[in-house]
């Protein structure tokens, strides 16, 4: 099988696009809303702990006087790290379509992201469903995207 074409965000916004251009530009809209979470993550953890952890933090408390130690601004730091990985690997990969190992690693990295969410909502019920909808959807769409144009590429 032939080489893959360059894709080209331009070619989304000028009309003349292929799926691989979609999925590029998808990719970078993906990498910059996990861009914003970072942010929200370092600089604004009060907003973006009651949203997330929902099941049990209400949003209500301060940091200092949560109802439980497992969430708190250090658990908003340490989201916003794996979010700052995989912001990287997303945004990498939209520009390095062409790449197996790329697109391979993240599908891999949206996979994760399902079974952290899956094993929170379900196990651990430190989330509710309503939190996890856009992210869930986010990955589903990027895992069965990415895993079509992996298998493409073979």
């Amino acid at each position: 099988m032939g080489s893959m074409p360059s894709t080209s965000a331009i070619g989304v916004l000028n009309g003349s696009y292929e799926e691989q251009d979609l999925l590029q530009a998808w990719l970078l809209v993906v990498a910059s809303l996990r861009a914003l979470s970072v942010f929200l993550g370092y600089f604004a953890p009060m907003q973006m702990l009651p949203r997330v952890f929902s099941g049990i933090w209400s949003g209500k408390e301060k940091e200092d006087d949560a109802p439980s130690k497992t969430v708190s601004g250090l658990t908003a730091r340490t989201f916003a790290v794996w979010t700052t990985v995989t912001c990287i690997v997303t945004a990498t990969c939209a520009l390095s379509l062409d790449n197996k190992t790329v697109v391979a690693l993240t599908a891999s990295s949206f996979a994760t992201v399902l079974c952290f969410f899956g094993l929170e909502l379900a196990l651990y019920r430190t989330m509710k469903f309503g939190s996890i909808v856009t992210p869930g959807i986010i990955a589903s769409v990027s895992v069965g995207w990415l895993a079509r144009h992996y298998l493409a590429m073979a």
